[in-house]
Order: structure tokens, then sequence, then C-alpha cells
């Protein structure tokens, strides 16, 4: 069984909307569009969803949302103000108590910031509990910001930003780091204390040349693991251990997709979505290359596509069926690649062995 059950989940991330406005190249929208195209721009969850997928009496210890999916905007969906308001009337009270020592319920948007009025914004700050944050993906200190993410406005997203915080809200800067913008890490740094921005962090760009060419993605730097899962050395035997970050030091923690199915991290969500899309919605053509990591296309293939679907099933029986199981199950055996390149390390033993085929 699944380590964390619903009594035991302490935060949510949400992908609230299959829509997003921009056009950044290394997002999950652009380097793979041709498995979640079909689903791009089509669907929102709705306060409605919110409401009948958390249910308070099981969500004893559920005290963080945080907005934040691998294809989504959260300000393009409509429904955001009335899904905060489903869980300010359902959660926040129950941790009011704490908000005067700066806790409470915490609600965290991750956001492009360039959409919406600054009107939109300041109804945002007034609409937060006491204890969120919002973080801006601001990946320059002016214009140089909108290299990467295409089809943004630079004094737009400022300008957002900024009533959102004369407004009484909490912001923070996000800014990943490329050749073409790493000049400019002090002056977008100052700039955010100028501008009451409430912390400043720097993220380095997943491709492992660091080009400043956004158009080129290099994907040769995923390495998966040997083979065997148990290797032979210097007459000892060494063995894999996962320690799952969502279990751990990221809190009990789980995701929802934009599709309404419950992953166990985001990490695992692209696998989720294109297995999903390819399935569902283009069977004509090749499958995507998740499928040709076998031990994530032996668990999928193993259960019915509804089998983490909230359209079809309560977050309580989702946690507490095979699919979470199995993939638990498969730390101990052989882990599914993405757990191991995220949560793995090797450990060398030569008394206690974790896998079968030692």
């Amino acid at each position: 069984m699944w380590s964390v059950q619903i009594e035991d989940v302490e935060a949510i991330d949400i992908e609230c909307t299959t829509f997003c406005n921009l056009r950044c190249p290394e997002c999950l929208r652009e380097i793979d569009k041709d498995w979640v195209g079909s689903v791009l721009n089509s669907t929102h969850i709705t306060r409605e969803n919110c409401e009948e997928w958390f249910n308070p009496d099981d969500l004893v210890n559920f005290n963080e949302l945080r907005f934040c999916g691998a294809i989504d905007e959260a300000a393009a969906n409509p429904h955001l103000f009335d899904i905060l308001n489903y869980f300010n009337e359902a959660f926040v009270p129950r941790y009011e108590h704490l908000t005067n020592n700066g806790a409470g319920f915490f609600i965290d948007i991750r956001t492009n910031g360039s959409l919406k009025t600054t009107a939109w914004w300041e109804k945002l700050a007034h609409i937060l509990p006491p204890n969120h944050r919002v973080v801006f993906g601001i990946d320059g200190a002016d214009e140089v910001s909108e290299i990467y993410r295409i089809g943004s406005k630079f004094k737009k997203v400022i300008n957002n930003a900024t009533a959102f915080i004369k407004a009484g809200g909490l912001a923070a800067w996000q800014f990943i780091e490329f050749e073409h913008n790493e000049h400019q890490i002090e002056e977008a740094r100052q700039k955010s204390i100028d501008l009451g921005f409430r912390a400043f962090s720097v993220m380095s760009s997943s491709r492992s040349d660091r080009s400043g060419d956004v158009k080129h993605v290099d994907v040769s730097s995923i390495k998966p693991p040997k083979s065997d899962s148990v290797i032979m050395k210097a007459g000892k035997k060494e063995r894999i251990e996962i320690t799952c970050e969502n279990q751990t030091v990221m809190g009990k923690r789980i995701l929802i997709n934009s599709l309404g199915l419950v992953t166990p991290c985001c990490f695992l969500n692209g696998f989720i979505h294109m297995p999903f899309n390819y399935k569902m919605k283009n069977p004509e053509n090749d499958p995507p290359f998740y499928f040709s990591e076998p031990v994530w296309n032996k668990i999928w293939q193993k259960h019915p596509d509804t089998a983490l679907s909230l359209h079809h099933n309560t977050l309580k029986e989702i946690l507490a069926g095979d699919f979470f199981s199995d993939i638990e199950t498969s730390w101990k055996t052989k882990p599914i690649e993405r757990c191991y390149e995220v949560c793995g390390k090797r450990v060398v033993d030569s008394t206690k062995y974790l896998f079968k085929n030692e």
C-alpha cells in the first residue's frame, strides 16, 4: 500500500487548467506537444470538482495547496477565484488560530504573471488567506525575460506583480538562469527588493549546456539506471534505495493534474499525461518514449485508464489502490527510471540485499 494515505496527506499540488498563454521552449507543452497536444487549451478544473474531490472530513491533515503543474497557467483558469473561495471556506478556518504566528493554511501559486489586469491581481491579493505566496516567473531584469517566456510582456508582468504587492499580496520572484540572462541576476535581485517582493530565487536551466539558444533542448543528460537492479562491485553488492521526496522532504504531498488524474509527484505527472493522452486521444500514433520504460509500462498497462481518475474514483480509493501500491513496490524490486533519477541513490551493502535478482 502507498505510504501516504488520505488521512496522511499534508500538501496537494494542483494543475488547475490545460491552458497557458506562453510558449516556453522547455515546457512539456512544446517539447512533447505531439503527445499532449490534443488536451491542451481544453479543460479547466472547477469549484464543483474541488468540492467533490477534496473532502475536509477525509483530508484531516491537509494544510498546503500549491497551484503548479506541467502544462498550466493558473491565472488562465476563469474559475480560480471560485476555487480559492472553496478552500477558504473548507480548510482555512481549521488553521485560523495559527495565523498570528505566520502559520495557517498555506496557498502557493506559480505564475508567469502576464495574464489579467492589475485590478484582477489586486482582487487576488484580497482573496488569498493570510498565509500565502505568489511566485512570479521573471527571467530577466527587463525585456530579456521575454526571450524564454515567449509571448509575455515584461512591463505587464511587473505592473501586475506591483499591483498584487501594493494590495497586500506576498510575492516572490523566480529567475531561471540561462546564458543569455545570467548577467542580469543581481540587477533583477535588486529590482525585486525595490518593488517589494518578499523573496528572490535563481534556478538553473534544466539544459545541461545552459545554451543561450532557447530553441535547443538537450535531453542527452537523462541517464536511465542500469538494466540490473543489483551490481557486483569489489566483492560487495550495491542496492538502489528510493527515498520518495513527496513522502519525506516535500511533506506528504500528491499532485492532481488538469485531467483530474492523481499522480505521486510532478516528476511522474509527465509520465501520466503522455500515456493517458496516447491511449485516449492518439491511438493512431506511435507511443511516446515513456512506453519504452519497461517498469512504468508494465504498471501502466496493468491498470484500467480510470484507475487514477477522480472523475471515476475518490481520492481515498486511488491512494489505497493497486496503482500507487505497485509504484512503491517497484522501489524494492526495480524502480521506475524517473523515480531512480530523482529520488534514488546507490548504497553499498555487503550483508543486506534489497532486490529479488541478487
